[in-house]
């Protein structure tokens, strides 16, 4: 019953915002980044996500109090969380756990079908498909960089205020609008020496 309310108050912050206008914006970030052929575009656009949502977890620390995820170790959660607030609906993904020896979880590989950035991409004629595939492919990255850097970010954040001594790296593995058939993403959870 919790999750479900965490879920549908999560989903309330996204209903405010228009997905067009986003999917637009998020197109236009990186076709520009693409065009000026910096080479660390997708440093940069991890950065962007991840102080976007830093950003908006310290205004809305009530919020985060009571309903970010209060166990470093299921990283599920702060995917569900952060998914819910940007597209305002619940995310489809099955998962592939790997844990340590002592039960903690290490490391997650999430599949989701379905992938709101992605849905539609190369379908408009201002559309990049292939100066994406050209500039993408090698990286390890794909057209949802920004997204998984908000999820990093905000999982971090939240880790650093608890004080608890993990970080978490995320990582794209398959993308759909560089020709995968879903989006498709590890992240890796680190103990650190703090």
């Amino acid at each position: 019953m919790a999750k479900r309310v965490v879920g549908w108050i999560a989903r309330q912050f996204g209903v405010d915002i228009d997905g067009l206008f986003w999917d637009l914006l998020y197109r236009e970030l990186i076709r520009t980044e693409l065009e000026l052929n910096n080479d660390n575009y997708l440093e940069i656009f991890k950065q962007i996500g991840g102080q976007a949502a830093i950003g908006s977890a310290k205004r809305h620390k009530t919020v985060m109090n009571l309903f970010a995820p209060k166990s470093a170790n299921n990283i599920l959660e702060y995917v569900e969380f952060i998914w819910s607030t940007v597209f305002a609906e619940d995310i489809k993904m099955s998962e592939e756990t790997h844990e340590e020896e002592n039960g903690r979880i290490s490391k997650v590989i999430l599949t989701v079908e379905h992938c709101p950035i992605c849905q539609g991409f190369g379908d408009d004629k201002e559309d990049f498909p292939e100066l994406l595939k050209e500039k993408m492919e090698s990286k390890g990255d794909g057209y949802a960089c920004i997204l998984l850097g908000m999820i990093e970010g905000l999982s971090n954040y939240i880790f650093e205020s608890r004080n608890e001594p993990y970080k978490v790296k995320i990582q794209e593995l398959e993308c759909i609008a560089l020709g995968g058939k879903q989006l498709k993403f590890e992240a890796i959870l680190e103990k650190t020496d703090a």
